[in-house]
């Protein structure tokens, strides 16, 4: 989604990349776990939107609950740098740079889900 994002966002569709990222970042120094939450999966949803595949976003919006569920437990301890990496996906997406959107969201998948299963141990 990314990658497809990257290749046909227009001006308005970064413009709300970076206004949900504005509403995630005041949620992370508010200490507001529920905004954070429902920032990131807006946030999600909305490169999903981008992308331009009306398949993506359905499956998206019927996991949106347990993506929420999945990142809860997280938000507090991912919270500055999931939206550091947010911001960098954004400039990727801003740039068309399609294999750099690519490497950037893995990376933000990949460390969200060792910062879970990280706690999981502990």
């Amino acid at each position: 989604a990314a990658r497809l994002a990257a290749a046909g966002a227009d001006a308005a569709g970064v413009a709300a990349l970076e206004d949900l990222c504005a509403k995630g970042e005041r949620a992370v120094l508010d200490d507001d776990v529920d905004g954070a939450v429902a920032a990131n999966a807006e946030f999600h949803a909305k490169v999903m939107e981008l992308a331009g595949n009306a398949v993506l976003s359905e499956l998206a919006a019927q996991v949106d609950r347990r993506v929420r569920w999945y990142y809860t437990p997280v938000a507090r301890q991912r919270g500055k740098q999931s939206w550091i990496e947010h911001r960098e996906l954004i400039a990727a997406i801003t740039t068309g740079d399609e294999h750099r959107a690519t490497a950037i969201m893995r990376a933000h998948t990949e460390h969200t889900r060792r910062t879970y299963h990280e706690r999981e141990r502990s």
